[in-house]
């Protein structure tokens, strides 16, 4: 997955998937085209769930 260059960082996590990745592209179509041509031949993905981040905000500052 680190060859993919769409994806910026990949987590091993605990749950229902194994992994989380974050994908970068340019729209939904471009988002499709790597999921389906890069990710999903990959050996062993089998199952994939997407969510389309919409915004982000983040605190500044350390949590406390």
């Amino acid at each position: 997955m680190t060859a993919i260059p769409e994806v910026q960082v990949v987590q091993h996590v605990l749950g229902l998937f194994d992994y989380r990745l974050r994908v970068v592209a340019r729209d939904i179509a471009d988002f499709e085209r790597v999921l389906r041509r890069r990710i999903m031949t990959l050996p062993g993905v089998g199952n994939v769930e997407a969510n389309v981040l919409l915004t982000e905000e983040r605190r500044p500052g350390p949590l406390g």
